[in-house]
């Protein structure tokens, strides 16, 4: 006979007893969809879509997220980005990297442009967690995104 308790047979029985019984008593008399598959949960009598079998859980959303960062910073990167795979395109097209200007200062440019590619994804990759950090300092690097954005195209201008 072992002394170990057994594990639990599914993750609906780790949970308190009274989170169940709360999203079962709220799903009893309130349209609700599956956040997966959009059925729709009322009279539900375990915690498990019927449709999709995914598991649920009672949990606390925000009614607004804080957007405004998010878009400020995401709008720049992407703007970058796309000027990134347009050089990509000139170079993979001419077979060697483009040279104007300030040969120092255009490279910087491109690179930066080539750079928001990745960065690009990593930062949609990452959205949740950027929405967790206080309107500060979301506001703050999406500024600073924009001033290294404005910046690049504007040593391109000068450049011509």
């Amino acid at each position: 006979m072992s002394t170990f308790p057994s594990p639990p047979e599914s993750p609906e029985e780790t949970r308190p007893v009274g989170q169940v019984a709360m999203l079962l008593a709220f799903l009893r008399d309130h349209d609700a969809p599956c956040p997966v598959c959009g059925y729709n949960l009322r009279h539900l009598t375990v915690p498990r879509c019927p449709e999709c079998g995914r598991e649920l859980k009672l949990s606390v959303g925000a009614t607004e997220p804080y957007l405004r960062g998010w878009i400020a910073l995401i709008i720049p990167i992407l703007l970058s980005a796309g000027m990134g795979v347009f050089i990509l395109l000139i170079t993979m097209m001419a077979g060697r990297w483009p040279e104007r200007g300030d040969r120092t200062l255009m490279n910087a440019v491109l690179i930066f442009w080539v750079a928001n590619i990745p960065i690009g994804g990593l930062a949609i990759g990452m959205r949740k967690t950027f929405m967790r950090w206080n309107k500060e300092l979301q506001l703050g690097m999406a500024v600073a995104w924009w001033l290294l954005a404005v910046t690049a195209f504007g040593v391109v201008l000068a450049n011509r």
